[in-house]
């Protein structure tokens, strides 16, 4: 509170007296209990250079404004004798209320110790001369963007971006130099380590079950090592994985729209075949030898899903389903409900290529692929190479030898070891795989039905049965035949050459020129010769007188048959007109 008491003049009046004295007893007794208040202390004599205040004393100020408002000042009861310095300075006095203060620019704040800790400059930047500990779990900045990173450049920490961060290629990294930040959680810390280190430091790759579609940027080097217990279907597949019969390697069958992933998208069925998922899979299958009962791979497409309704799966050996393939292949129940499959058994005499068709819709599968099998095919056409219980080599089609150049030539043959025993043949069979023949290294031997080439080429060639030809036949040996021969071309032997028999092999000689000698004398059947086919204007002359002795032929009886006679039997000629007629001789 103010001083209440004012002065009086000459001019008051007694009550004014009374008034200010009252007045001024009222002031004397606040300011004995230390309740009153100076708008202006001038003196420095109130007690020497120093206001003392009794014990729980204030100093209040009125402020500019002489209301129900004002400011106290006053202290904690000290414990000690304690001195607060005002600064040499001009400015505000900062009190815990006021929230703020200010310092010049280029101030300090500090402690006892460091009084210089903490610098701030005209701009607001803010240096400290120490650490900085943050209490709290957050560093609030005014540009904060949810997941960048506070990255320092040197100078500055700022906020940064992942997809801003300078991409390391595969060849830029160092080895045993470049390191990998990770959070070690037990220490509560980060750690780095080096990119050699990344994956022997926690024993390996241990698990990618938290990525549902991993994916590989570039070739897997396994460094010689296996990849073991794969169960997707290119793992099962390719590494033929066994199943026997009680437990075959399932492959899991459902049908859905077809998309560009499947190899025939646009053509035929708008459906297709997924098997474990994969659009048009192609799976390779093991099995070989079928040595013992339970040797065989057995493979199971499961097609127990509702999606398979109407599409039963089964096996050609063409994708367009010209032939069913059926051996060692099983079906069971109703393709859409449960237990319903298809099973095959693999060994060396599945054909290589098979393709996984619905019998009621076309191209809705692929196909299956069994490296180690003994049969190759294209299409419905097989090579069959010997198995282990049988060294027969077949071939179902027609066998081409060819030379790269598209033309045949003298090197394209078919070549069998010479020194090979009688066992060692090539069978022939014809459209019906009845057998027609053996080629050996003794030569070709053609039995049973007509066997028809347009060209036979043979060291030596037996024919027990018709050889048809439309071609030629070139022996550079012995041809012999015990059937019938037929060509529609020419047969052609060397210069002075031979066509003969067992017992006559030189029978008839054909020279250079096409002069035919016959060691024997030929005989021709009945009627076989055109009389005007006789040159008698080409022979020569008898050179002599005809002779009783000489022969003639004759037609005898006009029968047909030519028999000779001697000219003496030449003595009459007699017909109806004419009784006989002499013919003097010599």
């Amino acid at each position: 509170m103010a001083i209440s008491a004012e002065s009086i003049t000459k001019s008051s009046t007694l009550e004014q007296l009374r008034t200010q004295f009252n007045n001024l007893v009222s002031d004397l007794t606040a300011l004995e209990a230390g309740k009153a208040a100076f708008t202006e202390i001038s003196t420095t004599t109130i007690t020497g250079t120093a206001i003392n205040v009794a014990e729980d004393g204030t100093i209040v100020f009125e402020g500019a404004t002489n209301d129900e408002f004002e400011t106290t000042l006053t202290v904690v009861d000290p414990t000690a004798d304690r001195t607060i310095s005002l600064p040499n300075t001009s400015g505000v006095v900062v009190v815990s209320g006021d929230g703020s203060f200010t310092v010049a620019d280029g101030g300090t704040v500090g402690s006892t110790t460091t009084p210089a800790a903490i610098t701030i400059a005209s701009n607001g930047n803010i240096t400290l001369s120490g650490d900085l500990t943050i209490s709290g779990d957050d560093l609030t900045m005014g540009t904060n963007t949810a997941g960048h990173l506070l990255i320092a450049d040197g100078t500055n920490f700022n906020p940064t971006a992942v997809t801003d961060l300078t991409a390391i290629g595969s060849g830029d990294i160092v080895s045993g130099t470049d390191v990998l930040v990770l959070g070690d959680v037990s220490a509560g810390t980060l750690k780095k380590v080096t990119v050699d280190n990344v994956f022997s430091s926690v024993g390996g790759l241990a698990s990618v079950a938290g990525d549902s579609t991993p994916q590989l940027g570039g070739d897997l080097d396994g460094q010689g090592r296996n990849l073991d217990d794969i169960g997707t279907i290119d793992a099962e597949a390719f590494s033929n994985s066994y199943g026997p019969t009680g437990s075959p390697v399932t492959f899991t069958v459902t049908v859905a729209s077809k998309t560009t992933a499947h190899p025939y998208y646009g053509d035929e069925s708008g459906n297709m075949y997924l098997l474990d998922g994969v659009a048009g899979a192609a799976p390779i299958l093991g099995g070989f030898d079928a040595t013992t009962a339970n040797s065989e791979y057995f493979y199971k497409f499961d097609q127990s899903d509702s999606s398979n309704s109407g599409h039963p799966l089964r096996f050609y050996l063409d994708a367009d389903k010209t032939t069913q393939y059926t051996t060692g292949v099983t079906t069971s129940g109703t393709p859409g409900n449960s237990g319903a499959h298809t099973t095959i058994q693999i060994n060396e005499e599945t054909p290589r290529v098979l393709y996984y068709q619905c019998s009621s819709h076309n191209l809705m599968g692929n196909y299956i692929l069994m490296p180690q099998s003994n049969v190759s095919n294209s299409f419905e056409k097989l090579i069959a190479m010997p198995t282990h219980d049988s060294g027969t080599l077949k071939i179902d089609g027609t066998v081409l030898m060819d030379s790269s150049d598209g033309t045949a030539d003298a090197g394209d043959h078919i070549v069998q070891n010479t020194s090979a025993n009688e066992n060692d043949n090539i069978l022939l069979e014809d459209g019906m795989h009845d057998p027609v023949g053996v080629l050996s290294s003794h030569g070709v031997t053609l039995s049973g039905t007509t066997f028809t080439a347009t060209g036979l080429s043979a060291g030596a060639t037996t024919l027990s049965s018709t050889l048809a030809v439309t071609g030629a036949i070139t022996a550079s040996s012995t041809f012999t035949g015990g059937g019938l021969m037929t060509t529609g071309g020419n047969i052609v032997i060397p210069n002075a050459g031979n066509i003969g028999s067992v017992g006559d092999t030189d029978a008839i000689a054909i020279a250079s020129n096409g002069v035919v000698t016959f060691s024997q004398n030929p005989v021709f059947p009945d009627g076989s010769i055109a009389i005007a086919d006789l040159d008698i204007d080409g022979a020569s002359d008898i050179g002599a007188d005809l002779a009783s002795t000489d022969l003639i032929i004759v037609d005898d009886g006009a029968g047909g048959t030519n028999r000779k006679a001697a000219l003496s039997r030449v003595v009459t000629l007699t017909d109806a007109g004419a009784t006989a007629l002499a013919i003097a001789l010599g």
